[in-house]
């Protein structure tokens, strides 16, 4: 009796892969577009940024303190108000303006604020100080009922007793008074901003 082994079958070897070619891009490498480096901006002039900005501040400080000391009047019982000046004033180099009385109230307001040139000096004087001070241009003696000199600007108030109402001047001043020592040297001429206002028939 004859048998048949079946012989051992071996795995079909498969194919020797053959090597593929790299695939074409379907579109051209990208590059980036050449960016130019950024232009500085025009360097500003400091000079006249400077300026604006002084102008601003003044300009800012004026409305401020006239706001805040319009709101506090208005919270006192002053049953009215007079303006007595507003406008601007030119003074040479030397030269003084007064604003005369006549005015009838309890309290004045002064503003004032220099828009051109260097400090003044600001008086409020009766007429016989002010005849003493200015009489002839030549300042003999110096009194004042209250002084502020070598300012660019002001804004303050004052009480006064019925007998000052028609005695009262308020003095703008661009000259240098060999008595004071302590008031502005003119350096030419100035302009400046000036407001006044009385109030009167104050109630406590």
């Amino acid at each position: 009796m004859t048998f048949m082994v079946d012989e051992e079958k071996k795995p079909a070897e498969e194919p020797a892969q053959q090597p593929q070619p790299s695939p074409i891009p379907a579109y051209p490498p990208y590059y980036a577009p050449y960016l130019s480096s950024p232009q500085p901006a025009p360097a500003k002039d400091n000079k006249k940024v400077l300026l604006a900005s002084i102008v601003v501040m003044i300009v800012a400080f004026a409305a401020i303190g006239a706001g805040i000391f319009y709101s506090m009047m208005s919270s006192m019982n002053y049953s009215g108000t007079n303006d007595l000046f507003d406008g601007n004033v030119t003074l040479s180099s030397g030269a003084h303006f007064k604003i005369s009385s006549g005015w009838s109230g309890s309290m004045i307001w002064i503003f004032m604020n220099v828009t051109t040139g260097a400090n003044i000096d600001v008086y409020l004087m009766n007429t016989p100080q002010y005849d003493g001070t200015y009489g002839n241009y030549t300042p003999a003696i110096f009194s004042a009922t209250r002084v502020w000199e070598n300012v660019d600007t002001l804004s303050q108030t004052y009480e006064f007793q019925m007998a000052q109402m028609s005695d009262l001047l308020v003095v703008f001043d661009n000259m240098d008074n060999p008595l004071r020592t302590s008031d502005a040297v003119p350096t030419g001429q100035v302009e400046i901003d000036v407001h006044i206002v009385s109030y009167y028939n104050y109630a406590d």
